[in-house]
């Protein structure tokens, strides 16, 4: 079988396209008159092992050498510890390959223009797929990751999964920690960011009572691992940042979803 340089050297005597798997992506060598000097194509092949270069022409005109990368891979706009922490344990879950982009909302990265863009929302999570198009929201990125698994196979066990999926992102995140975590986003007296930090902490309180509820003695919110509880493990993060008690099923949950090699995987992104 031959190595990448192998290939290299075959692709530059046959004058035709050859693809060849490298670390995260797929490369391309086209020749159109190849070239017979046998330190271009080493060239090539060293410039091939840097993973950031996308077009080259090695010491000849592009229409003799050409090399190509295309990603073929998804790519996740993430902001560590925001609701996107649920996208990427749900790529590592599924063991999805994927690259991480990383927004700072703290500093803005999502209202600049290449973002926004991207995603005219200027909101993570976004998720480019191989094709290039852009998915936004959570509910939608995890119901179209799920199509690789974690998505039960009845309908009434689907219904139910998106269901919980909106009552968590709607209701327990916006309507709930949005106001606990960011009050002052919304208004500047302190008296009604006390009043609408209440407010949110009451929609907490509420939300993650139902969810214990909904959970019971069952190891994930729907009996086996779904969708569902990517978006549970981030709103636990954030009652355990937030120094809000939860019940001992959900805090056993929590602890369980923690041991899954997604989080591990996930913990390079995981925090600022």
């Amino acid at each position: 079988m031959l190595d990448a340089r192998g290939l290299l050297a075959q692709a530059a005597i046959a004058g035709g396209n050859v693809r060849i798997g490298l670390k995260d992506a797929t490369w391309i060598a086209r020749g159109v008159k190849a070239p017979s000097n046998a330190a271009m194509v080493e060239k090539a092949c060293r410039m091939l092992d840097d993973p950031g270069v996308e077009r080259m022409g090695p010491g000849a005109p592009a229409r003799h050498w050409v090399f190509e990368r295309t990603t073929h891979m998804l790519t996740l706009f993430h902001s560590p510890g925001s609701c996107s922490n649920g996208i990427l344990y749900l790529l590592n879950d599924l063991d999805l390959p994927h690259r991480v982009h990383v927004v700072d909302i703290l500093k803005g990265d999502q209202r600049q223009p290449d973002y926004r863009a991207l995603n005219p929302k200027g909101k993570v999570p976004a998720l480019r797929l191989e094709d290039g198009t852009v998915l936004t929201e959570f509910p939608v990125i995890a119901f179209w990751i799920a199509q690789s698994g974690a998505w039960p196979g009845d309908p009434l066990a689907q219904a139910r999964t998106l269901e919980l999926l909106d009552f968590m992102v709607a209701s327990v995140h916006m309507r709930g920690f949005t106001f606990v975590k960011v009050p002052g986003k919304f208004v500047s007296d302190p008296d009604a960011q006390a009043a609408l930090y209440a407010h949110g902490r009451d929609q907490v309180d509420q939300g993650l009572a139902i969810l214990s509820e909904t959970l019971g003695d069952k190891d994930y919110l729907q009996g086996d691992f779904t969708i569902a509880d990517a978006a549970l493990i981030y709103l636990l993060d954030w009652a355990e940042m937030d120094g809000i008690a939860i019940a001992d099923n959900l805090a056993a949950c929590h602890a369980r979803l923690r041991a899954r090699p997604a989080y591990a995987a996930s913990a390079a992104h995981w925090t600022r």
